[in-house]
């Protein structure tokens, strides 16, 4: 009796974890405000574009990072991103990087961990350092075409919601 009543609780604890399809995590996204897309979203409008960050948003409220801030500076190649077949590539401020990543149901992705290179930066850009930029593409968990941009959803340590949004 003993027996059958561990092994009900061990099939109710196995099937409680497997309906839980956010972990346990809420990803409030909706605090930030949204543009008009597409009904339907298709990875191949993303795959082979060059897409460069246009804004950071932190809980909702927008950092204050500013590309054409810097634009004019000759620094226009930093945070950029491209999404190849079955990695991404691109440029921080300064070093160049890489990754896997895979695609879940609908628009889930994971972005694995980043390989870069190792320069140190001539130019910090207000807004966003470098090291949080790379963090927050290992940590995005969902994609989003708006209005030709693409969003990157993410997390920071502390569990707080980040958008990247690129051009």
């Amino acid at each position: 009796m003993k027996k059958l009543l561990f092994t009900v609780i061990l099939i109710s604890i196995a099937v409680l974890i497997s309906c839980t399809s956010t972990n346990g995590e809420s990803h409030n996204v909706d605090a930030m405000p949204r543009g008009l897309g597409s009904e339907t979203q298709d990875f191949s409008d993303v795959i082979g574009k060059k897409w460069q960050l246009t804004e950071v948003w932190l809980n909702g409220e927008n950092t204050g990072f500013n590309r054409s801030s810097f634009a004019n500076q000759s620094f226009t190649e930093i945070f950029t991103l491209e999404f190849h077949e079955e990695r991404i590539s691109g440029t921080g401020a300064p070093n160049g990087y890489a990754a896997p990543y895979t695609l879940g149901e609908g628009q889930d992705i994971s972005i694995m961990l980043l390989l870069s290179t190792m320069m140190a930066p001539l130019f910090a850009p207000e807004g966003l350092g470098e090291h949080d930029f790379f963090a927050y593409l290992q940590n995005t968990y969902k994609w989003e075409l708006v209005n030709e941009n693409l969003k990157l959803y993410s997390k920071t340590q502390n569990s707080s919601e980040v958008v990247l949004i690129f051009s």
